[in-house]
């Protein structure tokens, strides 16, 4: 599992954020973003409530990384950068203004976040000449609420693997279901995730090898919270329809394999936690995507493993078709080696 976090934005009003606090407590959330640099906000105006919701994260245990300015120090009447730290922020993330060595200079308070997209290798060259230890910088993609304006998932694969060779640790975006203003179209790192089920585009999050996976939105549902959870705990849920004879199937924690296959989410336990014997072959249809697909008796010592079909398969008459995953978007995405319960 990723680290997840959530954002804050003083917009949405102190009691909805300590609202978010909690939450996202409760379901292992560890990071959260806010920008204290954002034009159309009037931050002079709030500033106890900024320091408020910063002072709950840091009761929550949760780590805050902020963009900053240098409006910033003068709207929280701060003298020096280093004084964030008493608010909770762990993490700065740079506007135009700073000079490298000024960045530099708050590595020893704070871990330092960059822009991933626009990080060079120039860059990388540049701050390795100051000496900066790279283990405490994260690269931080941005979100675009304007349509059509995100990444691609191959430029923010590619971006990952490269911070990683530089010993930096990632962040990425996904959009939540309480989308911010003006535009309210939501907030996606990568185009495609939009207008993707949630679920969804929390394990491609988990796929691009971001390390620490943000919500960008104002809120998610309950139900996405209960995902987010799930997650944390090393497990999905696939809602199912199953044949009423396999249902000792249902509501136990499978695991796919670590060895992976590019067709099947094979599941560990199967053949273990439940003992299916003589069973005999029936429906060895077609095994189109999302098929629940259970070995007979003619696969001999793989009888009673249970598989799901990550793409369409022929039929097989040593395997029957007993149901079907109705989330069936995600089965590609499924970790090695995670977790996952089926529900009818």
């Amino acid at each position: 599992m990723k680290q997840i976090g959530i954002s804050l934005y003083a917009s949405s009003g102190l009691e909805k954020n300590l609202k978010m606090i909690e939450k996202a407590k409760e379901v292992g959330a560890t990071f959260a973003f806010t920008s204290l640099h954002i034009p159309e906000e009037n931050y002079t105006e709030i500033k106890q409530e900024i320091l408020q919701m910063l002072l709950a994260c840091q009761r929550a245990g949760i780590k805050v990384f902020v963009d900053i300015s240098k409006e910033t120090l003068e709207m929280l009447e701060i003298e020096h950068i280093s004084k964030l730290k008493d608010f909770g922020i762990g993490a700065l993330r740079f506007d135009d203004g700073f000079t490298p060595e000024e960045i530099v200079d708050c590595e020893k308070d704070f871990e330092i976040v960059v822009n991933a997209s626009t990080f060079t290798e120039k860059d990388y060259q540049k701050y390795h000449d100051l000496g900066v230890d790279f283990n405490r910088w994260i690269g931080c993609h941005n979100y675009y609420p304007k349509r059509y304006t995100g990444l691609s998932r191959e430029f923010v694969l590619e971006t990952n693997q490269r911070l990683h060779q530089y010993g930096m640790q990632t962040i990425g975006f996904i959009p939540g279901d309480e989308p911010r203003g003006p535009l309210y179209e939501k907030l996606p790192m990568v185009e495609e995730h939009r207008d993707q089920a949630f679920l969804k585009n929390l394990l491609d999050a988990h796929a691009l090898q971001n390390d620490i996976i943000v919500i960008s939105d104002i809120d998610i549902t309950d139900d996405h919270y209960k995902e987010l959870k799930d997650y944390q705990q090393g497990f999905v849920r696939f809602k199912v329809e199953i044949d009423a004879e396999y249902e000792c199937f249902l509501n136990m924690l499978h695991h796919d394999r670590f060895d992976q296959s590019a067709y099947l989410i094979r599941s560990i336990e199967s053949r273990t936690k439940v003992k299916c014997k003589g069973i005999q072959p029936k429906n060895t249809n077609t095994r189109y995507k999302g098929t629940l697909c259970l070995s007979n008796q003619k696969y001999l010592r793989y009888e009673g493993e249970l598989e799901i079909a990550k793409r369409d398969l022929p039929s097989d008459p040593r395997v029957n078709c007993i149901g079907k995953v109705c989330n069936s978007e995600c089965l590609d995405l499924l970790p090695s080696g995670f977790g996952y319960i089926l529900e009818k």
